[in-house]
C-alpha cells in the first residue's frame, strides 16, 4: 500500500460539519443562546415564528 493511500483523510472541518449545523439546530429546537445562523427554520418551511420546525 502506498503511503498516498494510507494517508487518513480528515474532516473537512469549516465547510458543512456537524460543528456549523448543531448550533442552527438547536435554535430551531428552542435552545436558549443559540441562533438559526444557517436558517434552517426558513428552510423547513417555518417562518421565523413559526413555532414548529416542519410540517
Amino acid at each position: 500500500m502506498s503511503s498516498e493511500t494510507s494517508a487518513v483523510r480528515l474532516p473537512a472541518y469549516g465547510t458543512g460539519s456537524l460543528a456549523e449545523v448543531m448550533p442552527s439546530v438547536a435554535a430551531v429546537l428552542g435552545v436558549p443562546g443559540y441562533d438559526d445562523v444557517l436558517g434552517i427554520q426558513a428552510l423547513a418551511g417555518g417562518g421565523p415564528s413559526s413555532g414548529h420546525v416542519c410540517c
